[in-house]
């Protein structure tokens, strides 16, 4: 960051429903037969960002109330994939946590979530 401004940050992957459980939740669907790839069909799809973002509040609540009690900020992330001006979703976030959209192939956005996360240091609110 600029200014010489450093911290250190943990990225929490996408999780799978039933991950506190211990294991990988339910099987993965390479597991239960072909490879999603190779598959003809296919039913279902990703939640949308809110269905995700509600997953991992509870997973992290089924893991440890005190982890799902901590201030977080939610990332929009592959932004670059959407049509160009087409809206963001919008997240209903816990707490009025920040929501920022970014792209790591292009760039766009990382300078806006590093400055929002260096603020929540700063202010004490990703130390809770």
């Amino acid at each position: 960051m600029s200014d010489h401004r450093t911290f250190v940050a943990a990225d929490i992957p996408g999780i799978i429903e039933g991950a506190h459980l211990g294991g990988a939740g339910p099987q993965v669907p390479a597991a239960r037969g072909a490879h999603p790839a190779r598959r003809r069909a296919r039913a279902g799809g990703q939640p949308g960002p809110q269905a995700t973002y509600d997953l991992l509040l509870r997973e992290a609540a089924s893991y440890s109330p005190e982890l799902a009690a901590k201030p977080h900020i939610v990332v929009l992330t592959k932004v670059d994939l959407s049509a160009p001006a087409s809206p963001l979703p919008t997240i209903r976030t816990q707490s009025g946590a920040p929501v920022v959209a970014i792209s790591a192939v292009t760039g766009a956005g990382v300078p806006e979530l590093l400055e929002t996360l260096w603020q929540a240091l700063r202010a004490g609110v990703a130390t809770r």
